[in-house]
């Protein structure tokens, strides 16, 4: 403290005492700002920014590792939609999909493959679902997209699992 004031937390600047905010910086001067300014600031400010770092390294982790999804799911029949009130056409494959296994998952990456009436392949669709499944619990998941040729040609659907991040 000088004999006109106070010094600013932020500028160190002479201030009025008592002033609730810097004339010059305009830094407010509560007891917040100068815990946000001090060494305990500082201490947190590193917290988090570990936090942050452990976060993404978890996530990062998380996205590129493969998981055997084989026998952790039970894909129940497929069943085939197909919108013609909106262009272009969209067909939908949608199925419930158990999750068998005793591990959380999220974030399911589903192909749809649709079949002709002889079951010759005639398009592929690819789609992430953003949702998380506890064990033994379900989900209805559906792959739309856009048809790619003749609506005739789509006559049945199958929906896979490609990936999944284990939560």
């Amino acid at each position: 403290m000088t004999d006109n004031g106070t010094v600013c937390i932020a500028c160190q600047e002479t201030i009025r005492a008592g002033a609730k905010k810097c004339p010059h910086c305009h830094q407010l001067q509560t007891g917040i700002a100068k815990i946000a300014l001090g060494p305990v600031g500082s201490i947190i400010g590193i917290m988090l920014i570990v936090a942050i770092l452990v976060w993404l390294a978890f996530t990062i982790k998380g996205l590129v590792t493969d998981h055997d999804l084989n026998g952790s799911f039970i894909i129940g029949e497929s069943r085939l939609a197909v919108k013609t009130d909106e262009k272009p056409t969209k067909v939908s494959c949608i199925a419930d999909v158990k999750n068998t296994g005793s591990q959380r998952w999220s974030d399911f990456w589903l192909q749809a493959k649709y079949f002709n009436g002889d079951r010759v392949l005639v398009d592929v669709h690819n789609e992430v679902n953003y949702i998380s499944v506890y064990p033994l619990f379900s989900f209805t998941a559906r792959v739309t997209g856009a048809i790619n040729g003749n609506i005739n040609d789509y006559d049945t659907c199958e929906i896979f699992i490609t990936a999944a991040d284990d939560y």
